[in-house]
């Protein structure tokens, strides 16, 4: 799920800090403005250093700059490889791209010149929505920002096919970890989408999603809203008594990120509280799993953001971090 949490300095046009991803073991990816970690990567340019900029979170909490580009970008972890996709500007005034990034054998932090091109045609702008082992999710649309929308999906070894058309441009969508399930929000008509092999369910919601996770098993789209978490089952919604923050849904649906009396819980699908945090109120933007459920990250805007461990519970800073390079 793509979501545009964003802490602003005052300071600066480019967001700050931006939670993106985590992986299973533990690795935050993240969209950051390197000008406000101060002068840690002053041997960069002043495009490049007031651009936000893709950068990991090592286990060890330790920054490490990954892009070095003078257009800004975010992307998303591709589960169990040390790759990238990366969604960025091929120039300043172009249209998006997608392209990989091998966190392995390519030099970082990479410019353009690192990146392996997927999706990309003049004039058209990709948005990246969901990635995962099968492929990945995206939306095409043309420069004109009013333009009908096409929603495709790519398999790695395969190339894209269309799921819908004609979406309009503020359209969100997401897909089941197994490629097999897709579900879209359509604002124009206030409607969810689940589209599965053999059928389309299409079902009412009560407000616009801030979040989507569809399920494996293509029967279940658990959603939150602004205030409120609901879940279709076939044709049925039906309401959540927890406050799910946005993205709080693992990729499973057996956990769940909640808000609590002055803390924030982690909860199994019995809604039986396995840990709790005491963290002081604070609006908690986003919450993005690891696809194993194995790491759940945090962003709370201005307040910061945490790396949590399933296993243990511990809570870990990852914003703000100290600069520096994994040894």
């Amino acid at each position: 799920m793509v979501s545009p949490i964003t802490s602003v300095d005052p300071g600066h046009r480019a967001p700050v800090f931006r939670l993106v991803d985590v992986d299973n073991d533990g690795r935050v990816l993240a969209a950051v403005t390197p000008a406000a970690i101060g002068n840690a990567f002053a041997d960069l340019s002043a495009a490049v250093v007031n651009t936000t900029q893709l950068c990991e979170f090592t286990r060890k909490g330790r920054l490490r700059l990954l892009t070095a580009t003078n257009t800004e970008a975010t992307g998303r972890y591709i589960p169990g490889r040390r790759t990238v996709l990366v969604q960025h500007y091929w120039r300043a005034g172009g249209a998006r791209q997608l392209s990989l990034l091998n966190l392995v054998a390519s030099q970082l932090p990479a410019g353009l010149e690192g990146f392996h091109l997927l999706a990309h045609d003049q004039g058209v702008h990709h948005r990246l929505l969901h990635a995962h082992s099968a492929g990945f999710l995206y939306l095409a649309q043309p420069g004109d920002r009013y333009a009908p929308a096409t929603l495709l999906f790519r398999p790695w070894m395969s190339a894209a096919r269309e799921i819908a058309h004609d979406l309009p441009p503020g359209v969100m969508a997401t897909c089941s970890d197994n490629g097999k399930h897709f579900a879209y929000y359509n604002p124009a008509t206030a409607t969810a989408h689940i589209i599965r092999p053999k059928d389309t369910i299409t079902v009412d919601m009560p407000a616009a999603p801030t979040s989507l996770r569809l399920l494996p098993d293509g029967e279940h789209l658990y959603f939150t809203t602004a205030s409120r978490a609901y879940v279709i089952r076939e044709k049925t919604l039906r309401r959540l008594s927890i406050q799910v923050i946005s993205g709080g849904f693992s990729h499973y649906g057996d956990f769940a990120i909640i808000r609590g009396e002055g803390s924030l819980q982690l909860v199994a699908k019995d809604a039986s509280v396995l840990h709790s945090w005491q963290i002081k109120p604070t609006e908690y933007r986003h919450a993005i799993w690891a696809h194993a459920s194995s790491y759940c990250a945090v962003d709370a805007g201005v307040a910061g953001a945490w790396r949590i461990s399933m296993k243990s519970g511990k809570r870990r800073d990852v914003w703000p971090a100290d600069a520096g390079v994994k040894s």
